[in-house]
């Protein structure tokens, strides 16, 4: 009779990867515009037609979310992302 061994769970080491500075500011611009506005992130979460959680991590700085659901956040708060270089000027979105 072969006698089956439990195996130990080993669990996945944690990812440490480095947040860019600029995108922490980034998310931390999105969550004072937020504040000033007097939203919960639930609110700015259902005008951006995004998931909650999602707004956090754009909140918090993590790099992973989706550029287009940063947008859908930008729009829901009033504001826009802009790109500059030399004399171009490219502005998202481009109606408010």
């Amino acid at each position: 009779m072969i006698k089956k061994t439990r195996r130990s769970q080993k669990t996945a080491p944690i990812a440490t990867t480095k947040t860019s500075p600029l995108i922490q500011k980034f998310g931390e611009a999105l969550r004072v515009q937020r504040h000033l506005l007097g939203l919960s992130q639930q609110e700015v979460a259902d005008l951006a037609n995004v998931s909650v959680n999602l707004l956090r991590q754009v909140e918090a700085g993590k790099d992973s979310a989706h550029f287009d659901k940063i947008l859908d956040i930008l729009t829901a708060l009033g504001l826009q992302f802009q790109l500059t270089h030399g004399q171009q000027r490219i502005v998202l979105p481009k109606v408010l």
